[in-house]
């Protein structure tokens, strides 16, 4: 789950700070966690507890990120930081 930028976005907003993952997926979530902020992340976090079923969720962080990761969404591998 920590792989997935979308749900990377909905664990920091819950607290989580600690994540595992492969290595391989660590320049794209630093890229995904670059683009929000933690504000944006608890007030999303905040609206899913408000939801009935996992399907909400899943549908209201798609609608709030989808557009905002659309290119790591679809697959391409973000370029290492040369600072990383």
């Amino acid at each position: 789950m920590a792989s997935d930028p979308l749900a990377v976005s909905l664990l920091l907003g819950l607290g989580i700070r600690d994540f595992s993952m492969e290595g391989s997926a660590i320049p794209e979530l630093k890229e995904a966690i670059s683009r929000i902020s933690l504000a944006e992340a608890e007030q999303l976090a905040d609206s899913a507890l408000g939801c009935s079923t996992a399907e909400e969720v899943e549908r209201m962080v798609t609608e709030s990120y989808a557009p905002c990761f659309a290119d790591l969404l679809d697959g391409e591998p973000v370029a290492a930081s040369p600072y990383t």
